[in-house]
This record gives structure tokens, sequence and C-alpha cells, in this order.
């Protein structure tokens, strides 16, 4: 016992977390898992909660705990025992004592408050124009814990009801739709109260004043801890007429924020870009939206750029502008990919992150390049490329990372996860065919909805699709389990006004291993005859990749091997592709009338010299 005790303070001191070996033995002794969450948003820097949560224990095990780093606890319950507070709580775990755990239902009940973090890590308090209140909350990746007590990790999802006490004027958003609101004084016990067990103590006696009870539904489908959201405060609510097909949406936004000019011509057109994005996603994957609406919060101080927590989509509130409308739209398609990658399927574990990031990071520029609705942005090409070109520098760890515990975690959400992600979903694309591509995935979501998955899963899928003709293991291996960029040089030598022979080198650079990939390569014609693009040209995993078809092609005076940027490498340039684009770039800068290309050419010019 006294070892046991020493653990918990030296862990407290440390501020240890979640371990991912911890996690696994909670996953398979935890399920069935249900949160009834009351909450009082008040004026002050403090809430008080409720929470009573309902699981099923598959044994006895001090392997089951609850995650809860923040807050003072009143009161707890265990299966109608009550717990001294101060023998089971040292943040940030409450210990379940064995001996009052039951195989097969629990039910704990804890009463607690806490404080807004200012930081916005949970539970955030913002105070405009010095009376105006708004609230929300971040709970990825590891933040729920900071608000509730829970099980705070990926692969125990539950279903969620949220009850939240504020301010009559004050509008509540979470996840799913209200099924009741009602008004109660300050010191009552109402009769939803007590349905819903919401310990009376947590509406302090003071005034007698009213309160608005909001009672949301039960959430329809089960979520992970990070997902669940809820937003309240002094905002403004937008709707548009729901279309067949299309969930409802609604849009919130500060009301001091928007002028009523910008509130008549921006916020329709989110709804149009949120439209296109669903009728989008839902054909190109063959899976419908899965939950009940479709909320887009706009939030002053949102830690995050953009969360995609189901039915209640956070962005920060600056992105309502003129200015940067396509950033907007990206944003805007990321966080709805995610509904289908991340919501619907989750990761297993940190370490997979980039099944989120990945997907979403691709699918939102992909909805920008091919979906007529926003052609009128421009193209956006290049801020692909400037983000991987931040990868090749930063890669130092492959996509599939190392997360031993649940402490730190914000490091991972960085250019690897999301850019080398995206590039790993493009290229997955490109190596199997597009029609491929879709039944894979119309295959992983099928079979993991509302589940768990790690890397090997999706690659499970791509295999059923594709057969003994595709090893999608050793693919995966090449790809999610090597950090690094390799080096790509286009080579050909001309004879008798032809192309003699083409070949690709690949060369390992800053990689742990040579890349199986497809590009698209340009080559210049001599004698100002134009430019031919080859597409989806494949580079095998090794030094030299021959192309006897290119044989019988015009000779040219100068390669690109990666136009429109398909390729997870860094591009040199040999010795003739070298000089005609360096010594006559001028002359040529205009021939195929592609500032990408440009740029892309002259990032290899940089290459040489930086090398």
């Amino acid at each position: 016992v006294h070892g046991i005790i020493f653990y918990r303070e030296n862990m407290q001191k440390k501020g240890l977390l979640l371990t991912e070996g911890e996690a696994i033995i909670r996953k398979k002794l935890v399920n069935a898992v249900t949160y009834t969450l009351g909450i009082l948003l008040t004026k002050e820097d403090y809430f008080y909660g409720c929470i009573t949560i309902e699981a099923d224990f598959s044994e006895k095990s001090a392997g089951i705990f609850l995650d809860f780093r923040r807050g003072e606890i009143s009161k707890i319950t265990m299966n109608s025992e009550s717990l001294n507070s101060k023998d089971v709580f040292i943040s940030p775990r409450i210990t379940l004592p064995v001996e009052k755990q039951k195989v097969g239902k629990n039910k704990i009940t804890i009463v607690y408050k806490c404080e807004y973090d200012e930081h916005g890590n949970g539970l955030k308090h913002t105070i405009e124009n010095g009376a105006e209140h708004f609230f929300h909350t971040q709970f990825e990746p590891n933040y729920a814990n900071h608000v509730f007590p829970c099980f705070d990790q990926p692969d125990i999802k539950g279903y969620f009801r949220l009850i939240t006490f504020t301010p009559l004027e004050w509008i509540t958003i979470s996840n799913e739709f209200e099924e009741t609101l009602c008004i109660v004084r300050e010191g009552s016990y109402d009769s939803y109260m007590q349905a819903y067990e919401i310990d009376p103590s947590i509406l302090p006696p003071k005034d007698g004043n009213k309160l608005l009870m909001t009672i949301f539904r039960k959430t329809t489908q089960v979520l992970p801890t990070y997902l669940f959201a809820f937003v309240a405060g002094d905002y403004l609510k937008y709707e548009c007429e729901q279309e067949k097909g299309l969930p409802p949406m609604r849009i919130f936004v500060r009301p001091s924020y928007l002028s009523e000019k910008l509130s008549l011509t921006l916020i329709p057109e989110l709804f149009n870009w949120t439209k296109a994005g669903f009728k989008f996603y839902q054909r190109y994957l063959e899976t419908p939206y899965a939950f009940v609406k479709y909320d887009q919060c706009f939030i002053p101080e949102l830690k995050e750029v953009a969360m995609e927590n189901p039915g209640c989509t956070n962005f920060c509130e600056y992105l309502l502008r003129e200015d940067g409308k396509k950033h907007t739209a990206y944003l805007m398609m990321h966080e709805m990919a995610h509904h289908w990658f991340g919501d619907l399927v989750t990761m297993r574990w940190w370490s997979h992150l980039w099944l989120n990031e990945g997907f979403a990071t691709f699918f939102g520029k992909y909805c920008l390049q091919i979906l007529p609705e926003f052609e009128y942005l421009g193209k956006s090409t290049f801020e692909f490329t400037l983000d991987k070109m931040n990868v090749y520098k930063n890669n130092i760890s492959p996509v599939i990372l190392n997360v031993p515990a649940a402490s730190n975690l914000e490091r991972i959400f960085n250019s690897t996860v999301y850019q080398k992600g995206a590039v790993i979903v493009r290229q997955l694309l490109l190596t199997i065919g597009e029609a491929n591509f879709k039944k894979a995935l119309k295959e992983y979501l099928r079979l993991h909805q509302w589940d768990n998955v790690a890397t090997e899963d999706l690659l499970k899928c791509v295999q059923v699709i594709m057969g003994k003709d595709f090893d999608s293991a050793m693919w995966g291996d090449e790809w999610t389990k090597t950090k690094g960029v390799t080096k790509l040089q286009a080579n050909f030598t001309n004879k008798d006004g032809k192309i003699e022979r083409f070949w690709i080198t690949q060369e390992w650079y800053s990689a742990d291993t040579l890349r199986n990939m497809v590009v698209d390569v340009l080559l210049i014609r001599k004698d100002k005859k134009g430019y031919e693009i080859i597409p989806n040209v494949k580079v095998n995993a090794e030094f030299c990749t021959e192309y006897p078809e290119f044989a019988s092609k015009d000779e040219i005076v100068a390669a690109y091997p990666n136009v429109n940027d398909k390729a997870y490498a860094l591009i040199f340039l040999d010795p003739l592709s070298k000089k005609y684009f360096g010594d006559i770039w001028d002359g040529k800068v205009n021939e195929w009338n592609d500032d990408h290309t440009n740029f892309l050419i002259k990032r290899a010019l940089c290459n040489i010299t930086e090398d």
C-alpha cells in the first residue's frame, strides 16, 4: 500500500499522464460507457460540474481508473457507496478501489468545481467588450479530463448527455440538438435534475436567480472524449434552408464581430461551401454523413484554428473576413472531412493520428482543386507545395509516431502528420488508381465505422480491393514507417532527333529507404517545339528506373520529374536541364504559363545550391 501511495504521489509531482500500455489494458477492461454531465457556467473564474459515469467492467482491476487533472471534488460515490476524495483523487487520476468495483455494470457519480483554463485547454471563458461572455471546449488531444472525470483515451468511446445551466440570454450548442429548455432557480432541485441525477449542490443558493437549463439529447452514436464538445454564450445564430440529403446546418458568431454588410454576403457563402462539401464527400466516399446536424461556431480566442467536433465544429472567428477566403474554405473542407476520418472512424492511439489529419488535409485541398464552387477562389497548389517544403526540412520521424504516453501530445500535431500524411494519401490514390482508392475507402469506412483503427487496418482494406497484384503491407512500410525524403533526378540522352534513353534516379538523401512513388514528368522539346507532360509515371523504390517507352519521343533539352508536385522528394536537375533552366530561364518562364511549375523548377535550382 505504501508503495502504491508513493507511486501515486511521485506520479503527481512529475505530472505523469496515461501511458499507451495503461490505455491498452484499460480498453480491455472497460466498455459500454455513458456519461451524463451537468455543468453550471458562471461569469466568475470557475464552473461547477456533476458527472455520472456508467460503464461495464470485464473484471475487477487496479488498471481501471478515471483521468481528472483539474478541480476540487466535493462528493464521489461508486455503486451507491461514498468514497473519500482525499483517498482516491491525486491529480491526474481518480482511483476506483478494486473492492468497490463490480464485474458488469458500474456507476460512478462525482460532484466537483473547476477553474476555467485561460490557455484554452479544456473549458475557456472569454469576455468581450466587458459584457459579452463566451465559452468553448477544446478537448483534443486529451483535455476532456480538465473539465470532467472520464476515461480520456481515443478508443474508449461512450455516449454523452449534456445538461447546462446558464443565464437566460445565453445560447448553448453541443454535438446533439437541444431536447428541453426550461427555467430553474439557483438552489432549487428540478424534476429534470432528479431524473438525470444532477446533484443540487452544483447550483449554489446565492440569490435564487433564474437560470436556463438546456438538456441535450443523448448522442446517437459513441464518441471518444476528445470529440465531445459544447459552446455557450451571447452568440448570434444563422440558419439556412435544409436540402434533401444534407443535415441541418447552423452558424454561430459573436454579434459584435460581423458587420451587417459582411453577414449578408459571407454567411450565405459559408453555407454554400458547406453544402458543396457535403455533396462531394457523400458522393465520393459513398458513405452518408453519420451525425444529426452540422453546426459551425466561430469562436473568439480559440486555441486551435479549427476543431472537428461532430455536430459542433469550431473555427477561429478571425476566419470571418473577406480576404483569405481560400484558407477559410480549405479549413472548412478539412474539418468536414474529419467527420468521416476521425469522427466516424477514429485512430486507436495517438501514434496513428495521421489517419485523421493526413486524410483531412488531402481532401481539404482536393475539394478546392476539383469542385466548381471554389474555382473563383483561385488555385490552391502553391499552399500544398509550401507546406511540403516545410516537411522536407523537419521530417525527423515516420508518420506513424512513437507516443508512449499522453503527455505533451500537442508536439505530434506537426507537418509530418498533416502534410506528409496528405502526400501518402495522394500517393496511394495515384498508385492504385482513383476507382480502387474510392472502393478501398468505402470498405474502410464501412468495416470500421464507430470503431478505432491502426494504419494496418487501412492497408488491409486496400489489399482486399487490389488483390494479390499489390503488396499493401510493403507499400505501407515504405511510406508510414520511414522518415526523411529521397532525392529524384530525371536523366536523358538524345540521338538522331529522338530521346535515346530516359531514366530517373532516386537516392536516399535524408530518408531511411527508397520509395515507390508516382510523378508527372515535364519534357521540354528542342528548338522551341513546345513541351509535354507525361502523367502518372511510376518511379520504383530503387536507384534507377528506366523508361524505354520514352525513346520514341522527339529529342528534348530539359526534363523535370515532378511537375504538379505529386512526389515526396527533393528534386535535382541533370546537367542539361540545369543549363537550360539556369542559363536561358528568362526566355522560357512563360512557355507553359504555369506559375506553380515555374516555382517548382526554381526550387530545384535552389536545391542544387543548398546541397
